[in-house]
């Protein structure tokens, strides 16, 4: 990787019509992901240098770590303009998330009907709050999935639905966010009068997954007990499940271990 040595060369290669272009463009190319922590050349506002990789950012800090395993404090005023342009577009703060469920009962009675379906619809509400002191102006990715179970319990989960949404945090504010109002989604049952025997599903919970502009996995967040719902795969895997069987919640099934589909366990009701 070919670094910027001089504040002449960095200010040149800002400036005028190109910087537009070149501010995301040229990071997404020739500037590291934080999350993968490569070594790149930062500058203090007195034009003092360090190759050093990025660590972390804790109460206004940003620790960095060089070759030899030293590590340097600095708080953001202290870089350059240029190395303060590249925290608020690549670098991406400490986030916050809070998911909130709230459920609304519904009960279809038909006369003479041998199955009546239970309903609940699901509402959610996310919220995600930005817990830095600094702007950070890149838009973040996010992708939430409701899980469920058949009610005979058979080993296998259900993705009920997916929601995605993308935001920018507002500026101006110590510690901004951003609210999302997911839509509606519903888990439905059946009781059979005559044998008295329920099938359907129920909602289990949800898995939350924010990412960067370059994809890279910033923060997944899950109600769903077990490793494998924080599995980066098995996420993958049900976002390719809700792609190829979106039309229907009975195309949905999976192997929790893996996310992958299977077919859908039918019991009879002869």
């Amino acid at each position: 990787m070919k670094s910027i040595k001089t504040e002449r060369d960095r200010q040149a290669l800002f400036s005028g019509s190109s910087m537009r272009k070149l501010l995301i463009f040229g990071f997404v190319l020739t500037l590291c992901s934080v999350a993968f922590a490569d070594y790149r050349i930062w500058q203090d506002r007195d034009g003092n240098e360090i190759e050093a990789e990025f660590v972390r950012e804790l109460f206004d800090k940003v620790t960095l770590r060089k070759k030899d395993g030293s590590e340097v404090r600095m708080t953001i005023d202290e870089f350059s303009n240029l190395d303060q342009k590249y925290f608020r577009v690549m670098v991406p703060p400490k986030i916050e998330v809070d998911v909130q469920v709230r459920d609304k009962y519904r009960l279809y009675e038909y006369n003479g009907a041998r199955m009546n379906p239970e309903t609940l619809d699901h509402r959610v509400v996310v919220r995600v709050e930005k817990k830095s002191k600094r702007p950070f102006t890149s838009r973040l990715y996010a992708e939430i999935y409701f899980l469920g179970e058949e009610v005979d319990d058979n080993g296998n989960k259900i993705l009920v639905s997916k929601q995605e949404f993308d935001f920018i945090f507002p500026e101006g504010r110590r510690s901004s966010s951003y609210i999302f109002k997911a839509g509606l989604f519903s888990t439905v049952r059946f009781t059979d009068q005559y044998t008295r025997t329920t099938r359907g599903e129920v909602y289990e919970g949800y898995i939350l997954l924010i990412r960067d502009a370059l994809g890279n996995d910033l923060l997944i967040k899950t109600t769903i007990a077990g490793d494998w719902a924080k599995d980066p795969q098995v996420i993958r895997n049900l976002n390719d499940l809700w792609v190829r069987g979106s039309g229907s919640i009975r195309s949905r099934h999976f192997d929790k271990k893996t996310g992958k589909k299977v077919e859908l366990f039918r019991p009879s009701y002869r």
